[in-house]
């Protein structure tokens, strides 16, 4: 069997694949175990007569969310066709799109909150895939201590140069001052500066002037070349 040599950033990056698919393999397993109660369930009713109600309509959304998350997962983990990438595209439009994948990383306790971005808004040159997987290291980045945390993750833009801040607002004993001053030398903030460099952009600390806000994450991105 050969070894593979992986550098710190990349090895970081497999244990954010590895968290991504344990998420979303959790998440078909919840939905098929749905789909074999609700399918008992729709068996007895036939049996005895009885009415099945709803039962068929909320059988076939399980259905349909197990492919909804094995599509996603395939998406992860196989390489996309360059003819099929989808860059450049609007920055905000992206994070949109992005959130599910920070909820796979992140506590259920924690809302993750987009303020309304800038009516103009440039657009930039990263495949959706690589998007997804930048918001994932930033969810496992930025997810606090208990995975029964409460509390808030905000993102804001930037249209010029475009970025997308982090600001954690979480319990002070789930984030704190020490925490934002450890963020900068982590490993997992090194890999994903290093990811993000790959792709023309950069990773860097907010120190928010604002009190109500700790510090935050900003991720600045390169624009559409023309």
């Amino acid at each position: 069997m050969h070894s593979i040599d992986l550098s710190p950033p990349e090895f970081w990056f497999y244990r954010v694949y590895s968290e991504l698919t344990l998420s979303m393999l959790h998440q078909i397993n919840n939905e098929l175990t749905g789909v074999v109660f609700l399918s008992e369930l729709i068996r007895d009713d036939l049996a005895s007569g009885a009415p099945v109600g709803d039962k068929p309509d909320n059988l076939s959304a399980s259905v349909e969310n197990v492919l909804r998350l094995t599509k996603q997962m395939m998406h992860v983990h196989l390489p996309v066709p360059l003819e099929m990438d989808e860059s450049p595209r609007d920055l905000c439009e992206l994070m949109q799109e992005g959130i599910p994948m920070l909820r796979l990383v992140l506590p259920k306790a924690i809302a993750v909150i987009m303020e309304p971005p800038p009516a103009c808004f440039p657009r930039v040159s990263v495949t959706p895939k690589e998007f997804h997987l930048v918001l994932a290291a930033v969810g496992m980045l930025l997810s606090p201590c208990s995975a029964r945390s409460i509390g808030k993750l905000i993102i804001t833009a930037e249209p010029g140069p475009p970025a997308l801040v982090f600001y954690p607002d979480y319990p002070a004993d789930e984030w704190t001052e020490e925490a934002d001053s450890r963020l900068e030398s982590s490993a997992a903030f090194l890999a994903l500066n290093h990811r993000l460099k790959r792709l023309g952009g950069s990773a860097g600390v907010c120190r928010n002037p604002d009190e109500a806000r700790r510090g935050g994450l900003r991720l600045l991105f390169a624009t559409e070349t023309l």
